[in-house]
């Protein structure tokens, strides 16, 4: 990785955040729909539960990495006024 300005790296680090967390909305809204087949249609149970165990270990994947993109993001000072 060659040199970023803070503000580019933010930024990059920023849309990835924004991807990953997508995905986690997805892999949850993929978990309730399954979990409504398992309830409408019981005879799917099998493959609606194989949906909803893909779905969970994507999700902790997905956790690990949010956690090292916000440990990868800049960190800045708070600026307060005089005490």
């Amino acid at each position: 990785m060659g040199f970023h300005s803070t503000a580019t790296l933010t930024r990059e680090l920023d849309e990835e955040w924004k991807a990953l967390t997508t995905l986690s909305l997805i892999l949850d809204a993929a978990k309730q729909g399954a979990t409504e087949l398992m309830r409408r249609y019981p005879e799917h149970r099998a493959s609606a539960q194989a949906v909803i165990d893909f779905a969970s270990d994507g999700e902790s994947d997905i956790a690990g990495a949010l956690a090292g993109v916000e440990a990868r993001m800049p960190q800045y000072r708070e600026r307060g006024g005089a005490t």
